[in-house]
């Protein structure tokens, strides 16, 4: 078992250009002290990372217009199996996992807890996530839920999508 942990980073893990094996460990924000910066746990950038029984926990952002998220996916490609990604929060945009012209996949995998003003349990922009088996529930935010999509086509098979709220929907959009 691995743990890190961070106190007001704006990125725990950067990933550039890597394809890395992670496996048992935990991804800590550490939401105290309330940082006042955006935070990305993990931040990838044309990264194709397995992240294997993983936790991804406790971003929060207080500063008015900062973002927080447990995975910023930008053009990357990450695998999650067995994976839970919970309590990411801020007063503005916070998804537990925000995708934009990325392929993840989601296996057997929890989002849970996560949102803000505008957020939720997992976004995508131009993206083709590949999501089964996993349970997402009890995210919110004011124009997130449990999965917002935009300009992206999702592959959902055997989830659970429930108790997620936003003022435009619900747990799919």
């Amino acid at each position: 078992n691995t743990e890190v942990f961070a106190y007001c980073n704006e990125t725990i893990l950067y990933l550039d250009k890597s394809d890395v094996y992670f496996i048992d460990c935990i991804i800590d924000g550490n939401r105290f002290p309330l940082c006042q910066t955006n935070q990305n746990i993990i931040y990838l950038s044309n990264s194709n990372p397995i992240f294997d029984r993983c936790i991804i926990k406790n971003a929060f952002s207080i500063k008015i217009k900062a973002k927080a998220n447990g995975i910023y996916s930008n053009s990357s490609h990450p695998i999650l199996l067995n994976c839970i990604v919970d309590n990411i929060h801020s007063d503005c945009d916070s998804w537990g996992i925000y995708c934009e012209n990325s392929d993840p996949q989601l296996v057997n995998c929890q989002i849970f807890y996560n949102g803000g003003e505008k957020g939720g349990g997992i976004y995508c922009i131009g993206s083709t996530p590949t999501i089964i088996n996993c349970k997402i529930y009890d995210n919110s935010g004011e124009s997130g839920g449990g999965i917002y999509c935009s300009n992206s086509s999702p592959t959902i098979t055997n989830c659970t999508i429930t108790n997620n709220r936003f003022n435009s929907g619900g747990g799919l959009n």
